[in-house]
């Protein structure tokens, strides 16, 4: 659990350093989202922007798998906050950034499905 949230406080940093993250930062920040039952958005946010940049140790194929792990735990999560229309926003850009062909029915499904709808950014 203290790696888990010092992975965290990591990955938060250099996202707000705008550096690259290693794939343990964004797999322990996955593990902390997906084992809370309620979440917060900053932590859903970090999760997604991470995905937006390269994962320094992973292969592109890794990295498109993580990510897509990533969008499908986080768009299923209980998010305590507001702002679940700024995760797809975040998760659309991490798809793109990663190259991973978006099928926009189910993309918009899984909006419609977290009751929310596409914004302009």
């Amino acid at each position: 659990a203290n790696q888990r949230q010092r992975a965290s406080e990591e990955l938060e940093q250099r996202i707000g350093n705008r550096e690259d993250c290693y794939g343990y930062h964004v797999e322990s920040q996955l593990t902390s989202v997906s084992l809370s039952p309620k979440v917060s958005a900053i932590d859903v946010y970090n999760l997604m922007k991470a995905c937006q940049r390269d994962i320094i140790d992973y292969y592109p194929e890794q990295q498109k798998r993580l990510t897509w792990n990533a969008y499908n735990t986080a768009r299923k999560l209980r998010v305590m906050d507001t702002g679940k229309s700024h995760f797809f926003n975040l998760a659309l850009e991490a798809l793109i950034f990663q190259d991973i062909q978006i099928e926009q029915d189910k993309f918009f499904s899984d909006m419609e499905e977290a009751k929310q709808v596409p914004t302009e950014t």
